[in-house]
């Protein structure tokens, strides 16, 4: 019963966001506002509610266009590299991404920063499921124009939208790598990331100046572990001979007072 009220509730918020597209091409400040509050509601009704039907909502082509909505829903079916590709290419929020990762490594999902990493360097060598247009329409100047509105930041003509040829025709933009980014995951995060698959990652023309923070930051985490390990060795050296000390003090003690 309560996951049906609760895409119920989703779908009321849909089909108000889509009652205010008319007057929302025409960029009313009012309209705007109300839109706004809607999204907002929605997002935090998406983030917070496990009731709801994903896939279901994914299937709306309203979600084509809400992108915050959408990498929410993603992340909800297992999708989260497209996640990823959508926060850093289609909405050039990097440190979204990075968060993203962050609570995903936090539950388990060790391969998250690796994963950005790739899609940062090499986006057009992903799989771009999730970045590919209608099939028969390819993105419309309306999507464009509705991407604008719902997205202020965004760049529509260089690199926002898809990638690669489409079946039907459609030519997309290549994406550039986020070479600058990338570099800086690397030196904030790279302890996350397993060194040798993240070297391979990197282009082959980046200079070994531009890598060095991640690692100088790799060989000191991996000298620390070193002496860490030496530490405990030793300790547990220690503690052995403590106990062989004892049980041969206690042993002699026991047999003394026993003649």
């Amino acid at each position: 019963t309560w996951p049906r009220y609760h895409n119920q509730l989703a779908a009321i918020y849909v089909d108000q966001l889509k009652a205010l597209w008319p007057e929302f091409r025409t960029s009313g400040l009012k309209t705007d506002h109300e839109a706004s509050a809607v999204r907002h509601s929605l997002c935090e009704f998406l983030e917070f509610s496990e009731l709801y039907n994903a896939e279901t909502l994914l299937a709306d082509p309203i979600f084509k266009e809400l992108l915050d909505e959408r990498a929410i829903l993603l992340g909800r079916v297992g999708r989260h590299e497209d996640v990823l590709k959508i926060y850093a290419y289609r909405l050039k929020d990097t440190e979204k991404a990075v968060a993203y990762c962050t609570k995903l490594y936090k539950n388990g999902g060790t391969q998250a920063y690796l994963s950005l990493l790739k899609i940062l360097v090499s986006p057009n060598d992903t799989d771009t499921s999730d970045n590919e247009p209608d099939e028969d329409t390819g993105e419309s100047e309306h999507t464009q124009a509705l991407d604008l509105h719902l997205h202020p930041g965004l760049d529509v003509d260089h690199g926002d939208v898809p990638v690669a040829e489409g079946v039907s025709g459609d030519v997309f933009r290549q994406r550039v790598p986020m070479i600058e980014p990338a570099l800086k995951l690397l030196t904030e995060h790279g302890d996350k990331i397993d060194t040798i698959e993240a070297l391979n990652a990197l282009p082959r023309d980046c200079q070994l100046s531009s890598v060095y923070p991640f690692l100088n930051t790799m060989m000191q985490s991996t000298a620390k572990r070193w002496r860490m390990n030496l530490l405990i060795k030793n300790l547990a050296k220690s503690l052995h001979l403590k106990v062989k000390m004892f049980n041969h003090t206690h042993t002699h003690t026991t047999h003394k007072h026993s003649i």
